[in-house]
């Protein structure tokens, strides 16, 4: 055992031997966060081989790059890309976890303009595990510092560097080769970012994800206005005829809309502790002049929020990366709701209690025609006035009717809530409530954000009706997206007492409330 161990040490004090120990350290450190901290539907044993082998190949030739240095510079090059590598596996289980899907560039790229507040929404999804993915790089550096491993300054032939290279491609190359095996089309048809680091693993889908952002920026560059046109005779020939029951009834009225933040469809009639959770909401969603809907769906992409008013303004799908408010809101032309109401002589302001420059809002806006936004310089301000992203939902609604008194009539209002939104935490003089008994911190605080917008709700529609101006508007309501992400099932299996919660009743929890309301209105 003594000779082994001494052959083991002599190896490892090689330039070769610290390589391997590094490649074999990050292979299991990354397996790991493949198992536990994404939900990659890996299923049959050729999968999880094809798992098991993934990481492997792009490690090799990454780290492969420190072999054409020399001396100390090799193993500080190692170090580096280990750490970076790291640093990026890291960021994705973190967003993993509440949105369920990988970073892309074009998501990063438009960091900046949701960065307000971002601190304490990370602080509350990192958990103590996640700094696993650390480790290997920790052990390497307290190897070579405590001298436990010598550097070996002698120099490595390139041609061996070159052969290392060769083989991480060749291995790449069989990896792929057995993805398609199982995935026909993995590259060349849109599949689900899971695939792709189910199948090639997350250090390739950043490549992919690389080169389809160029692909993008290019085919916009290369975007001719004659291209529309297929799309306007698809619509012309497909367009669905009014329904009549409904067409201008609303006709000259005030029009609110009004964004229920994170807020979904199971929310309605819930009860937590003998009470409802939403008791003002409920009561307007069975009122026989409300238009309520049980099964409208979720439909955002990476901009979540901004993708749902990017939807309901412009009747246009978010984008697969990044968000569309961002990347193009200030480029593209719009022919969005605001302008439209415009032009038949509404006043239009939107109202949101954070900074204008969140989702790129403060051009966006303009863009879409709208006369006033009102963002967080207009509303007060004070010791616990806001949470999360912007101002508490009470303070903000109550802030915002000062500006919608002075609005011509007709006019038409977007109320853009926050306090709803995740981790959901809430100060205890505004909690109502109790939280539920789940054991997950995400899960159990959401019905106390969800009564306070409630009740905020509830205190606005006072208003209306003392002000008049319940009678002589239309409300609608919408949730933008879901709350709770499919990586809470057990927590939401819990909540709803359903035993052996599944993918289907997951995706029955992604709906969201989407009423219109109006005085007279044939529900």
């Amino acid at each position: 055992m003594n000779q082994l161990g001494s052959k083991l040490r002599g190896f490892f004090n090689t330039r070769l031997g610290f390589f391997v120990l590094a490649i074999v350290l990050f292979w299991a450190k990354t397996y790991w966060a493949y198992q536990s901290k994404f939900n990659l539907g890996v299923t049959g044993s050729f999968q999880h081989l094809i798992l098991a082998i993934n990481p492997i190949p792009t490690t090799l030739f990454l780290f492969g790059v420190a072999l054409y240095m020399s001396g100390r510079k090799s193993y500080i090059t190692m170090l580096i890309i280990d750490a970076l590598t790291s640093v990026w596996l890291f960021a994705n289980v973190l967003y993993y976890r509440e949105f369920s899907d990988f970073l892309t560039f074009a998501l990063i790229k438009g960091s900046g303009a949701v960065s307000n507040n971002l601190n304490k929404g990370i602080m509350g999804i990192v958990q103590p595990t996640d700094f696993i993915v650390f480790a290997d790089v920790l052990i390497l550096i307290l190897l070579l510092v405590f001298k436990v491993i010598r550097m070996d300054i002698r120099p490595i032939k390139k041609r061996f560097a070159l052969g290392v290279s060769v083989l991480a491609v060749a291995m790449f190359a069989a990896n792929l080769s057995m993805a398609y095996s199982d995935r026909s089309g993995l590259l060349t048809r849109t599949f689900d970012n899971n695939y792709i680091v189910k199948y090639l693993g997350l250090n390739a889908y950043t490549v992919v994800d690389g080169v389809k952002t160029a692909q993008n920026s290019a085919t916009k560059a290369n975007a001719d206005s004659s291209d529309v046109k297929s799309v306007l005779n698809y619509l012309n020939k497909n367009r669905v005829t009014p329904n009549a029951q409904y067409t201008g009834v609303a006709k000259g009225k005030n029009v609110f809309v009004i964004h229920l933040e994170s807020l979904q469809q199971f929310m309605i009639d819930f009860k937590w502790d003998g009470q409802e959770v939403t008791p003002n909401l409920n009561k307007l969603y069975h009122e026989s002049d409300t238009l309520s809907f049980d099964n409208f769906f979720n439909q955002v992409g990476q901009g979540k929020t901004a993708d749902a008013e990017m939807m309901m303004e412009n009747s246009l799908f978010g984008l697969p990366e990044g968000a569309a408010m961002v990347t193009d809101g200030t480029t593209n032309t719009f022919q969005a709701a605001p302008a439209i109401l415009d032009q038949q002589g509404y006043t239009t302001a939107s109202f949101h209690g954070d900074v204008p420059s969140f989702w790129n809002r403060d051009n966006t806006y303009k863009s879409w025609g709208y006369d006033y936004f009102f963002s967080k310089n207009y509303f007060s301000s004070g010791k616990n006035y806001d949470v999360g992203y912007g101002l508490k939902d009470k303070i903000f609604l109550k802030d915002s009717a000062q500006y919608i008194e002075q609005l011509p009539q007709p006019f038409y209002a977007k109320m853009i809530t926050v306090t709803n939104h995740y981790p959901y935490t809430l100060d205890k003089a505004n909690q109502t409530i109790e939280k539920t008994d789940t054991g997950d911190d995400t899960v159990d605080g959401y019905v106390q954000t969800a009564r306070y917008l409630d009740e905020a709700l509830g205190e606005f529609f006072n208003w209306l009706k003392e002000t008049g101006l319940y009678d002589k508007s239309m409300i609608v309501l919408y949730g933008d997206h879901y709350g709770i992400s499919n990586n809470h099932k057990k927590a939401m299996a819990k909540l709803t007492n359903i035993s052996g919660f599944n993918d289907y009743n997951n995706a029955m929890y992604q709906r969201v409330p989407f009423m219109i309301h109006m005085s007279g209105l044939k529900g």
